[in-house]
């Protein structure tokens, strides 16, 4: 089965909000997932994905 995401927003601790090519969306709580190391590598993945994201909507905000 093809999980291609093409939205992911931040909603809270470690709840994704998610949006597939095929239309599905939901929210996704990692907690239960992640223990250790494997938390604190996710945990950087989203602050680095949130920096990405908060710097994509500035830039669009002024170039739009």
């Amino acid at each position: 089965m093809d999980y291609h995401i093409v939205e992911a927003r931040y909603v809270a601790g470690h709840v994704v909000w998610l949006r597939f090519r095929d239309g599905t969306s939901g929210e996704i709580d990692l907690a239960p997932a992640l223990r250790g190391r494997l938390e604190e590598y996710i945990s950087d993945c989203v602050e680095q994905l949130m920096r990405v994201v908060s710097a994509r909507r500035t830039h669009i905000r002024t170039v739009a």
